[in-house]
C-alpha cells in the first residue's frame, strides 16, 4: 500500500520526528510503500524516500503549492497519514490520496478548534492516548470505533543489546532527555530545581541529553560538571547506555504528550516524574507511584519529588518493574503491524463525510504564509458574526 506521511519536521530531535524515521526504516515490512512530506525542514540526502519542502513563512501559498505538486508529482498515495494539523487548509488536497489519516501525537492548546475543521477532510484519526480519542469524539460523534484507533508509541532499542547493570545509586542520578528549549519543554526550570537540591543537601547528579537553543545559558548557569552533566545529542547505544544510568527521568514541560524518551526510559526501568499535563506522560507515572506526579510549574512541588527519591524508603525495584512492565506494551513491531493494520482498515471502508477545503480567493493565492492565520482568524470572526445575527 503506497502511504504517504506528512510533518513539520523529519530529520531533527524529537519524539514525533523519531516515530517518522523508525517508518522510514520499517515500514516496508509491514505492507507500506512509504514516502515523507517535510514542511519546514532542508533537503538531507540521508533519507532518500522523504521530500523536504523547506518552505519560510515568507513564502506565498502559490509558491509553496507549486514545490509541493512537484515533489509529489511522482507519488498518489492509497492513504495520507498527517502527523500535524499545520496548514491541511491549503495544502492537504496536494497528496490526491482517497483517504486520509490524521495521527495525534499529543495535545496542542488550538487542538480542540482545529478538530472542527480537520476532522471533515480525513476518514480515520490515529492517537497516541485515549484522552485524545475522547477529544475527537466530543468534537465529532459520528466518528465511530472502525475509524479511531489508540496507538502505542513506539521504542527501538538496539538490537541484542543489553542494558550494563545498574551501579549504586549514591548519588541520585537523574536525567532530561529532549530539545533544550523554553518554549513547552521549559528547561529554564532546571537550575531553580538543582539550587534547591543543593540547599537541601541532596547527593545527586543531573545529566542531560540532548540539544537545542538553551544549552550554552544552562552550561553558564550550571558550572559544577560533578552535579550537571551536559551529553549533548547522542543516538545509538551511546544514547542507550547513559539512559540506562538514571533512576529518574524528569520532566519540566508545560505541556506533553506521550514522550518518547519516557517510554524508552521506562523500559529501561527508570522511573519518570512529570508534571500533571493531562496525557499519557503523568497517566504512565501514576500507575508506577501518583507521587511522581507534580503541577505544572511547581518547582517547590518538583523538589519535593526529587528529595523523596533521594530517601531510603522508595520501593525502587517495584516501581522499576513497573515501569518495565507498563513499556512492554510499546514493542516496536506490534506498533508497526496495528498502524498497518488501521491504515488498511480505513482504506477498504467507505470515504467518511467531507467538507470543501477553504476556498482561495485572489489574492489569497499571493500573500505570504504569515499571512494565513490571521485570515482564518478573520473568517472565523466573521462566520461567528453571521451565525449570532441569524439567531438574533
Amino acid at each position: 500500500m503506497r502511504c504517504l506521511h506528512t510533518n513539520i519536521k523529519f530529520a531533527s530531535l524529537g519524539g514525533v520526528q523519531a516515530i517518522l524515521r523508525a517508518h522510514h526504516e520499517h515500514d516496508a515490512g509491514v505492507g507500506l510503500d512509504s514516502r515523507f512530506l517535510v514542511y519546514l525542514e532542508p533537503p538531507d540526502p540521508r533519507w532518500t524516500r522523504a521530500r523536504f519542502v523547506d518552505f519560510t513563512w515568507a513564502w506565498t501559498l502559490q509558491r509553496t503549492r507549486r514545490t509541493i505538486a512537484r515533489q509529489l508529482a511522482d507519488f498518489v498515495p492509497e492513504v495520507s497519514v498527517y502527523h500535524t494539523t499545520l496548514a491541511m487548509p491549503y495544502l492537504a488536497d496536494l497528496d490526491r490520496s482517497p483517504r486520509r489519516v490524521l495521527y495525534l501525537h499529543g495535545p496542542l492548546p488550538v487542538l480542540r478548534e482545529q478538530l472542527s475543521s480537520r476532522l471533515y477532510w480525513v476518514d480515520g484519526v490515529l492517537a497516541v492516548s485515549d484522552e485524545l480519542l475522547q477529544l475527537v469524539q466530543e468534537v465529532e460523534p459520528a466518528f465511530g470505533p472502525e475509524r479511531l484507533h489508540r496507538v502505542q508509541a513506539p521504542i527501538f532499542p538496539p538490537a541484542g543489546w543489553t542494558p550494563p547493570p545498574r551501579p549504586e545509586r549514591r548519588p541520585l542520578v537523574l536525567g532530561y532527555s529532549g530539545r533544550l528549549q523554553v518554549h513547552d519543554k521549559r528547561v529554564d526550570r532546571l537550575p531553580e530545581l538543582c539550587r534547591r537540591l543543593d540547599a537541601a543537601g541532596v547527593a545527586y547528579r543531573f545529566e542531560v541529553l540532548g540539544d537545542g537553543p538553551e544549552r550554552s545559558r544552562l552550561e553558564q548557569e550550571l558550572p559544577d560538571r560533578r552535579r550537571v552533566v551536559f551529553h549533548g545529542l547522542q543516538t545509538g547505544e551511546a544514547y542507550w547506555k547513559i539512559l540506562a544510568g538514571w533512576d529518574a527521568i524528569v520532566f519540566f514541560s508545560d505541556r506533553e504528550g506521550t514522550p518518547i524518551s519516557q517510554l524508552e526510559a521506562m523500559h529501561l526501568g527508570v522511573v519518570p516524574v512529570v508534571p500533571a499535563v493531562q496525557s499519557g506522560a503523568d497517566a504512565y507515572a501514576r500507575r508506577v507511584d501518583p507521587g511522581l506526579v507534580y503541577p505544572i510549574g511547581d518547582v517547590p512541588a518538583l523538589d519535593a519529588v526529587i528529595r523523596r527519591l533521594a530517601t531510603a524508603e522508595i520501593p525502587w525495584p517495584d516501581w522499576q518493574q513497573c515501569c518495565r512492565d507498563l513499556a512492554s506494551a510499546h514493542d516496536s513491531r506490534r506498533y508497526l503491524e496495528s498502524f498497518a493494520d488501521f491504515l488498511k482498515r480505513i482504506a477498504a471502508l467507505p470515504a467518511a463525510p467531507r467538507r470543501p477545503f477553504p476556498p482561495r480567493p485572489f489574492p489569497v493565492e499571493f500573500l505570504p504564509l504569515a499571512a494565513m492565520q490571521p485570515l482564518a482568524r478573520l473568517r472565523r470572526l466573521f462566520r461567528d458574526f453571521k451565525s449570532g445575527a441569524r439567531s438574533g
